[in-house]
């Protein structure tokens, strides 16, 4: 009887192994791969579908206006107003990005009702209306922060991190791209791959403009240095 479970404990323990090393394998031979390839997607998209940057030229913009803004006024900070801004950009992108599915000669009133008769026709979890659902989801997220930044319903610490320019316009181009590559028929799966894509890219864009405040802030200190002691 001894042996007999000594047997099953050692029949268990070496699948276990070679259960693990498998998936171990697995890790760094295709989930790694497929990893740097969406992070690749994300990162390159511009450049892939230039036709993007009718909505990215709006984006960067404001990125960059409001993230030098801050560093050469670095007293301040953003505002209820510029957080309003930031939550009507978010409704100006879902919207548009709702018109590049349905085209660009209808009305808003016919997409949405087109949007309706589609949820209907085509059912919930069908790729185009999933495409849909993020599309509102992002619509709501600025409908959302619009009212709670226009009648200052958080506390304005909590609402500028929420409608910053960082969050939104990551959101936003988290979007564009996912919408942008499914209607030129090479969607991007939604699952935990992509969203652990999104968030490096996010990292690496923060660590980039991190690096180059740092310079602006490295500079500025030596300038003032200059001043008060020449």
């Amino acid at each position: 009887m001894n042996h007999s479970v000594e047997a099953v404990n050692a029949t268990s323990a070496a699948t276990t192994a070679v259960d693990m090393g498998t998936i171990v394998v697995l890790f760094f031979t295709v989930v790694i791969p497929e990893l740097f390839k969406r992070l690749f997607v994300f990162v390159a998209a511009p450049f892939l579908y230039p036709e993007m940057w009718w909505l990215l030229i709006h984006l960067a913009l404001t990125f960059f206006l409001f993230e030098f803004y801050f560093e050469r006024h670095h007293g301040e900070n953003l505002g209820w107003t510029a957080a309003l801004a930031n939550s009507v950009v978010m409704i100006f992108i879902s919207l548009e990005l709702l018109r590049s599915i349905y085209g660009h000669y209808d009305s808003p009133f016919a997409v949405f009702w087109n949007v309706v008769q589609d949820y209907f026709a085509l059912g919930l979890f069908h790729d185009q209306m999933v495409m849909v659902s993020l599309i509102f989801i992002l619509f709501g997220a600025g409908i959302f922060t619009a009212v709670i930044n226009y009648f200052h319903l958080l506390p304005g610490r909590l609402a500028f991190i929420v409608s910053g320019h960082k969050t939104v316009n990551l959101l936003a181009y988290f979007l564009i791209v996912v919408v942008w590559r499914y209607t030129q028929g090479v969607p991007i799966p939604l699952d935990g791959i992509t969203f652990v894509a999104i968030f490096l890219y996010g990292l690496m864009m923060w660590s980039l403009f991190f690096m180059i405040n740092m310079k602006f802030m490295s500079k500025r200190a030596r300038k003032t240095h200059k001043v008060l002691f020449k």
